[in-house]
């Protein structure tokens, strides 16, 4: 079993991968726990209502069915923002300014906040997509860094890809 946080990215591309139905499958099938963070919960909140997406033909309502595939996965797993999330967040970005990081502090703070989150909670595998901020060399080197002062262990990074040759291992009929 791997316990997994994705990112808000996560989601949308999930969406247009598996039907809802097999997404289901994927979480029933105990190969995976999905935590999320109400950072994530609210990007995908502030998805326009009216903006729609077609997906194998379909029509969908794409902030409702972001929602339902986040609700759907995520369950309970979901954690909230505490001092200790802040304060890691904050390390991870004095990190990244001292390595020379482009982004400002409200561009990638909430990146930071995700990576912590999953660190202290000793999540395996985060995925994401966001190579631009989250998962840029002077941000890995960040957590890197913070972390082994603090002698914490480093979610493993991977993007929808190899999420999805992951998913080939697990039994969906």
């Amino acid at each position: 079993m791997k316990r997994v946080l994705p990112d808000t990215n996560f989601y949308e591309l999930m969406l247009k991968y598996l039907e809802v139905e097999k997404i289901r499958k994927v979480k029933e099938s105990g190969a995976i726990v999905f935590y999320g963070i109400d950072i994530i919960r609210k990007e995908l909140r502030a998805t326009p209502k009216t903006k729609v997406e077609v997906v194998r033909n379909e029509l969908f309502k794409l902030r409702s069915t972001l929602l339902l595939v986040y609700d759907l996965l995520i369950g309970r797993h979901q954690y909230g923002i505490d001092s200790k999330i802040n304060q890691y967040a904050d390390n991870y970005y004095i990190a990244y300014k001292v390595l020379k990081g482009k982004a400002t502090r409200e561009e990638i703070i909430n990146d930071f906040r995700i990576v912590a989150c999953a660190t202290i909670h000793n999540i395996d595998i985060l995925v994401s997509d966001d190579n631009k901020t989250m998962l840029s060399q002077e941000s890995k080197k960040a957590y890197t860094s913070v972390n082994n002062i603090h002698k914490l262990t480093t979610p493993n990074f991977i993007g929808f890809e190899e999420f999805k040759r992951f998913l080939r291992g697990v039994k969906l009929d």
